[in-house]
């Protein structure tokens, strides 16, 4: 009556003042979407399988069951009937029942040697993995305890040295004092007083750290005979509004740099000063190439 009556009440809407009502304590967030409901059904559809393969494996293990306990009375009907036949026979006759059963012990015989045999190529699988794994233990017992080596930490050493002249080349300014400067043992990254040097730097000593990190890296690896390609690119590298002087310093390095090392320096030389200043280097150690109003890279006619 109320349906057809189209009563207010029913609407879910309070009749008094109009405000939405739920007629539910369950809000439309609470049922699941259509990927959560697919996403349900091919969970359960996983528990299903898992629970029939779980099965079939207790049906094939009752039906081998089944199938050993079935040759067994066979062969004990066919005792029977051998031992039948040897009640009427004539004592001092040959016994049918001796050599079925001789026949059972020498099947039985094989099978054994069979097991044994699987059996001794494990235990020489066992003793193989044995050795391996005394071999590991000693390999791990050679390897340093503080996780490098004193080769190693030299490095780390030979790094921090290299380091720190460039970041005053530089003139990195966020930190005054660069005696409490290590290389991170675990990063590899340099720190000062146990924080990351980046941690408290400005945007324009960020990149200055950049500078001096990766020329200090080439340098120890020509040092100690690393793998550095010895091939450096540079785009923009005068960044964050670093100062002229800085990057005076900076290009001055790469030119008197040397150990047959390659850089690619790409530079947006806007103001006359860095014009100046790249002029000013010794054209016989670089190659500047000036784009003036051209492209980099422009699409061949």
């Amino acid at each position: 009556l109320g349906s057809q009556q189209k009563l207010k009440a029913f609407s879910d809407s309070c009749p008094t003042c109009g405000q939405p009502l739920q007629d539910s304590l369950f809000t439309s967030e609470a049922f699941m979407s259509i990927d959560e409901n697919i996403s349900h059904l091919e969970a359960q559809k996983k528990l299903l399988e898992h629970m029939l393969s779980a099965q079939d494996k207790v049906v094939t293990d009752m039906e081998a069951g089944i199938s050993q306990i079935e040759q067994a009375c066979s062969n004990l009907r066919k005792l029977e009937r051998i031992i039948k036949e040897d009640l009427v026979k004539v004592r001092g006759d040959y016994s049918s029942a001796q050599a079925y059963e001789k026949m059972l012990y020498e099947e039985t015989l094989q099978k054994l040697e069979l097991i044994a045999s699987e059996i001794q190529k494990q235990i020489d699988s066992f003793a193989t993995l044995g050795s391996q794994w005394r071999e590991y233990i000693a390999a791990k017992e050679a390897l340093p305890k503080d996780r490098i080596t004193a080769a190693d930490r030299k490095k780390l050493f030979a790094f921090r040295d290299a380091l720190k002249p460039l970041l005053k080349l530089f003139d990195y300014h966020s930190s005054e004092d660069f005696n409490p400067l290590q290389i991170s043992e675990d990063t590899f990254l340099p720190e000062i007083s146990g924080f990351d040097m980046r941690f408290d730097s400005s945007a324009s000593d960020t990149v200055r750290s950049i500078w001096a990190f990766t020329l200090a890296l080439q340098r120890v690896s020509y040092d100690f005979h690393g793998n550095h390609p010895n091939v450096f690119v540079f785009d923009e590298p005068k960044q964050q509004n670093v100062v002229d002087a800085s990057f005076k310093s900076f290009c001055e390095t790469l030119v008197n740099w040397g150990r047959g090392v390659q850089f690619i320096v790409a530079v947006t030389a806007k103001d006359i000063g860095i014009r100046e200043m790249l002029k000013s280097l010794d054209s016989a150690k670089y190659s500047l190439i000036d784009l003036s109003n051209r492209r980099a890279f422009e699409k061949l006619a």
